[in-house]
Order: C-alpha cells, then structure tokens, then sequence
C-alpha cells in the first residue's frame, strides 16, 4: 500500500494496489510510518505533513476539548447551531417587520433573549478554539 497526503496536509489517499495510476498531481508521498500515524490522528487534527515531515499541530487537544464542550451544550439545549441561528435571524426579522428592534426584542422576549445568550457563549467557545 503506498501513502499519498495532498500539499494542504488535509487528504489522506490509501492505495491499495501499486500499479495504480490516478494519483492527484498535488499529491506527496510519504512513509508508511507517516501514513499510520496520520490515520491513527487525521480524526483529531493533532499532526500535518509540513516541508516534508509530520508535525504535530499546536493547540489540537484544547480544540477537541472546546468542540466536545460546545457539542455538549447544543445537546443539552437540543439546539444545534443550524437550528439556532435560523431561529434567531426569524425572530428578529419578525419583530423588525413590527418595528421592534434587537436590543428592544432582546429585551422584551425571554425566549429570545435566552437563545441570544446561549449563542454568545457557543461563539465565545468557538473564538477561543480560533485563537489556537
């Protein structure tokens, strides 16, 4: 089998015979002791193929930690970000079709005001993961 990774270090491409052909002109190859240990990580992140030679990535555990963090809260609320930034973008053209605007919705409307909360601490989260 031999290993190819893409110049980004993102794609991985396993070729299970030797005599195949249609390998992405972008493609490198590299060791199969590279190649298992992008597997084992490649779910997580926590190595890239950099000027020629995997390197572990800085920050890649605190990250995983964070999306666990923030996965857990939009379980917990049953909100995943889709679902809650729709909702939030509907109740404020609503109330702007009233006349009512954000900070007088924030403030009238529990529910609206819970969602928005609930947002900024997802975002919070997801800020700390793009400082690493």
């Amino acid at each position: 089998m031999a290993n190819y990774i893409t110049i980004s270090g993102v794609a991985i491409l396993e070729l299970l015979r030797d005599d195949y052909t249609d390998i992405p002109p972008e493609a490198i190859a590299i060791s199969d002791a590279e190649g298992e240990l992008l597997r084992r990580c490649s779910n997580f992140g926590d190595y890239q193929y950099v000027d020629g030679a995997v390197v572990a990535v800085a920050g890649a555990a605190e990250k995983r930690a964070l999306q666990a963090q923030i996965e857990t809260l939009e379980r917990a609320q049953l909100m995943p970000r889709l679902t809650r930034e729709v909702t939030l973008v509907l109740m404020a053209s609503t109330a702007a079709g009233q006349g009512v605007d954000e900070p007088a919705l924030y403030a009238a409307n529990i529910g609206y005001k819970k969602l928005k909360d609930f947002e900024a601490q997802i975002v919070a989260l997801r800020d700390q993961m793009a400082a690493l």
